[in-house]
Parts: structure tokens; sequence; C-alpha cells
């Protein structure tokens, strides 16, 4: 779980200094996801669904089968097939959890001045907080995520030879 907090931390943290301007939203949402999109939030999809699903049992069993190199590609190669899908959606999730903490007005902020942005310091102060909210809406999403990519790697791990 420390692994998973970890590398889904590294997702709310990292934004460049001098984004662009954000095109005009009309919702609370859509200017929460275009902050996420701007800064690239959800592009940690696969390596935070890879983390989740290497403590699985369906994974060992391709492991046991495949070896742990050969099952860590197959599931790689399903989360990055299945991602697109669920980009989206994982986006959405993200922006929902960063109103939790932020008004629009603070989320256009941060998205039009980055670190210059007056609720930079928020942000960061605000980061185990966000965490928190990531980890309880991002659960289901993640368990379907990672049960369809595991689902597949497992069939594929079937049909190729021992």
């Amino acid at each position: 779980m420390r692994r998973v907090r970890a590398a889904a931390t590294a997702l709310l943290v990292v934004w460049p200094a001098s984004p662009s301007a954000p095109a005009s939203a009309d919702t609370a949402e859509e200017i929460a996801v275009q902050m996420v999109q701007e800064f690239e939030l959800g592009s940690g999809l696969v390596p935070a669904g890879l983390l989740i699903a290497e403590r699985t049992q369906t994974f060992a069993a391709i492991a046991a089968r495949r070896g742990q190199a050969t099952a860590r590609r197959l599931v790689e190669r399903e989360l990055a097939a299945a991602a697109p899908s669920h980009r989206a959606e994982w986006e959405r999730i993200l922006a929902r959890c960063y109103l939790e903490h932020f008004t629009p007005e603070e989320l256009e902020s941060i998205t039009r001045e980055g670190r210059r942005s007056p609720f930079a310091a928020k942000l960061a102060a605000e980061a185990k907080k966000i965490q928190s909210s990531v980890n309880a809406r991002g659960a289901e999403f993640f368990s379907a995520y990672v049960t369809e990519a595991l689902t597949r790697a497992f069939e594929e791990s079937l049909a190729e030879p021992s």
C-alpha cells in the first residue's frame, strides 16, 4: 500500500512551472479536469496499476507459470492497452479529489500560473489530504482497471507455451 500511495503522491505533485493558459470551462469539474490534464496528473495510471497488480494472486500465478519478468511485461502491456479507455474516468476521479480541497477559482489559478500561483503553497500543504481522497475515490476504479488487465494477461500467459 505504501508503494501505491507513493506512486499516487508523485502524480499529485509533479507539475510544470509555467503551464499554458487553460481553455474556458463552464463547471467546477471541467475546471478541475483541465488542471489534471494540463499537469498530466493522470499519466501515472499504468505504473500505479502495475504496483497494485504485482501484489495479487493472479500476478503470482502468471509469474509462477511464465517467470517474474515475463509476468511483469505481460501485465504492464495489458495495463497500457487498457489505459486509454480508462484515462478520462481516472482524470475525473482526480479532478473530484482536488475539488474537495480547492475552489474552482483556486484550481484555475494553479492551472494558469503553476508554481507562481498564490495557491501553490496550499497545494503542497493539502497533498496528504488529497492523497487520502485519491485512495478512497480510486480504490474501486483501480480494482476494475487492474482486474481487466490481469484477466487478459492471465489468459495470454495460458496461451503461450511454458
